[in-house]
């Protein structure tokens, strides 16, 4: 016979569920923003940074640029998951985070 978690683990692993979520999300708009704020520049960017000729600015600030994406692109694939676990699984996952489950999913609530 499984015996249950005491209330405490299973508020603890709640918690920790809608804090992996809050930060997928936050990993989605700081990846969205940085596109978005690349698209925007690029107009000005292309009168101003690609006309002028090569220093270690300019080099700097295409490494600065390339690499934010990058590391926000991997960040949010990392986060994400999606290649990892299977669909029912990542639906499952969000009927657990949900504040409103069943208490016989998530565990009794005190």
């Amino acid at each position: 016979m499984p015996t249950e978690p005491p209330s405490g683990d299973s508020k603890a692993v709640r918690e920790l569920l809608q804090q992996v979520t809050v930060a997928r999300y936050f990993a989605g708009v700081a990846l969205t923003l940085c596109i978005y704020d690349w698209l925007i520049l690029l107009g000005r960017e292309s009168q101003t940074v690609w006309k002028a000729r090569w220093t270690r600015t300019k080099a700097i600030y295409y490494i600065n640029r390339i690499l934010t994406l990058v590391g926000l692109t991997v960040t949010a694939i990392q986060d994400s998951d999606i290649w990892l676990t299977p669909l029912s699984q990542r639906l499952f996952f969000l009927h657990l985070v949900r504040p409103s489950a069943p208490a016989d999913i998530v565990g009794p609530q005190q």
